[in-house]
C-alpha cells in the first residue's frame, strides 16, 4: 500500500497538477510573479474596502444602508470593484506559488490600513503602531523566507 502510494505521488508530483508545478529558475521565477500578484492583490483588497469604508462615512449612509443608497455612490461601487477584482487576483496568485508563502503575506493588508489611515484620513500614527507594523513586517519576511516551498497536489484516490 506504501510503495503504491509513493509512486502515485512521484507521478502526481512529475506530471504537475492544476497550478502548474514547475521546476528550476523557470519555478522560481513563476513563484515571484505569484507574490508579486499576491502583495498586489492584498493591498487592492484592502484599499477597496477602506473606499467603501469612507464612503458610507462621508455620506452618511450609517451601519446598514439602503441598496439605492449604495448604487447612488460612486465612491462605495468603486470600491466594491476594488475588492472583487483583487479578491480573484489573489485567487490568481495561488495558482502560481505556494500557500505557505502567500497566506503570511496577507499581513500587508495591516500596512495599507495604516498607510490609508495616515494618508487619505489624516489620522495620526502612534508610535507603538508603527512598532507593532515593523514587528509583523519582520515576522512576516521571516515566514516567507524560511517557508516550504514545495506545492503538494493530490489526486482523488490519494486524498
Amino acid at each position: 500500500m506504501v510503495g503504491n502510494l509513493s509512486a502515485t505521488a512521484s507521478a502526481v508530483a512529475h506530471h504537475g497538477c492544476a497550478g502548474g508545478e514547475t521546476e528550476g529558475a523557470q519555478g522560481s521565477s513563476v513563484v515571484i510573479v505569484g507574490i508579486i500578484i499576491h502583495i498586489v492583490g492584498s493591498v487592492g483588497i484592502n484599499t477597496g474596502q477602506n473606499l467603501q469604508s469612507l464612503a458610507l462615512q462621508k455620506h452618511g449612509l450609517g451601519i446598514q444602508p439602503s441598496c439605492a443608497q449604495l448604487r447612488q455612490n460612486r465612491l462605495w461601487i468603486f470600491g466594491t470593484a476594488m475588492f472583487v477584482s483583487f479578491s480573484i487576483l489573489n485567487f490568481v496568485a495561488l495558482t502560481l506559488a505556494p500557500a505557505s508563502i502567500l497566506v503570511p503575506l496577507e499581513s500587508v493588508q495591516f500596512v495599507t490600513n495604516v498607510m490609508f489611515g495616515k494618508f487619505v484620513r489624516k489620522v495620526p500614527i502612534p508610535n507603538r503602531m508603527l512598532m507593532g507594523v515593523v514587528s509583523m513586517v519582520c515576522g512576516t519576511a521571516l515566514a516567507v523566507l524560511f517557508g516550504p516551498l514545495e506545492s503538494f497536489c493530490f489526486s482523488e484516490p490519494i486524498l
